[in-house]
């Protein structure tokens, strides 16, 4: 079975008899060599992200956002910036929007897209195709949005500044971001010491 890189593969390990070749013979030696035996029992190894802002934290991030399969998953809170791990729908998109008060840092781990940005979100001026590896900084005050123009999920994390949601929020699809924020569920944590108090606004 073929590795994808997103999987743990079980072995096991014995010794078996060393052989040569003598002429037209196959013959034991008389020695022992290990040869590692895959199982073939292939497990999905998700890493597990607790966010346990603002304590120190590490985990391997590309990892982490290349398994996620969340519109949005919080992975660390901290009292002035905040990581979260996003997964666009092929289609899709992030939605336009506008932080006011917030810079945002965003790197893509998988897929392809498109990031739009620009001063109103009737003028999206600055428009860039973006794959793995790239990264999209966002001014705040800037409107911008990133579609998925693939034809795979687009993993990307995405950095903000100060902290925007609630601390350790999961939000499968972006209807449960927009029903989260409706009903204040996705608000920073009373304990952070930078807020964006200019607000946002999306399209």
């Amino acid at each position: 079975m073929p590795r994808t890189g997103d999987e743990k593969i079980t072995d096991t390990v014995c010794s078996l008899p060393t052989t040569g070749r003598r002429g037209d013979k196959w013959i034991g030696v008389g020695r022992f060599s290990t040869l590692v035996i895959l199982r073939g029992e292939v497990q999905n190894a998700v890493m597990d992200i607790t966010d346990n802002g603002p304590k120190p934290n590490a985990f391997d991030i590309e990892s982490a956002t290349t398994e996620n399969a969340d519109y949005r998953r919080v992975a660390w809170t901290g009292k002035h910036l905040q990581v979260t791990l996003m997964s666009i729908e092929p289609g899709g998109a992030i939605g336009l929007e506008v932080h006011h008060g917030t810079d945002q840092f965003l790197r893509i781990d998988a897929g392809k897209g498109r990031a739009k940005m620009g001063p109103s979100k009737d003028d999206l001026s600055f428009q860039q195709d973006v794959e793995d590896g790239w990264s999209i900084q966002v001014p705040a005050g800037t409107w911008h949005d990133v579609e998925n123009t693939g034809d795979e999920p687009l993993r990307l994390y995405a950095i903000y500044a100060p902290t925007h949601h609630a601390q350790g929020i999961v939000q499968k699809a972006p209807e449960d971001a927009e029903k989260d924020e409706e009903q204040g569920r996705d608000e920073p944590p009373p304990w952070i010491d930078e807020v964006d108090d200019q607000g946002e606004e999306t399209a």
